[in-house]
């Protein structure tokens, strides 16, 4: 199975489909990625930030491009005591998803 069959079944699970796929370049900026789907894409696009706390694990937040994270704000948000988000590291990334940080 393909990482896109995997995304997209994944998805279907969750009772979400898919309404159409644009297919690009890694884009490992979001400058990148809007340059990738420009003219091709309706809606509103967004960034993935992989965050960490010792405690509460990890969290895949999927946010507006244009959106800033406020770390401190995170736990509340998330419903966690006490956390101390930061973003996940290279050698996390690559363990728990199998990709690189650009």
């Amino acid at each position: 199975m393909t990482s896109v069959e995997a995304v997209t079944s994944a998805l279907e699970k969750l009772g979400i489909k898919p309404s159409a796929m644009v297919e690009h370049d890694a884009a490992m900026t979001v400058e990148a990625g809007l340059q990738a789907i420009e003219g091709k894409c309706p809606g509103v696009f967004v960034k993935n930030l992989v965050v960490r706390d010792k405690k509460a694990g990890l969290f895949l937040l999927s946010v507006r491009h244009d959106a800033k994270v406020d770390m401190k704000a995170l736990p509340q948000l998330l419903g966690v005591s006490g956390g101390n988000f930061r973003m996940a590291d290279s050698a996390l990334m690559t363990e728990k998803l199998g990709v690189a940080q650009a």
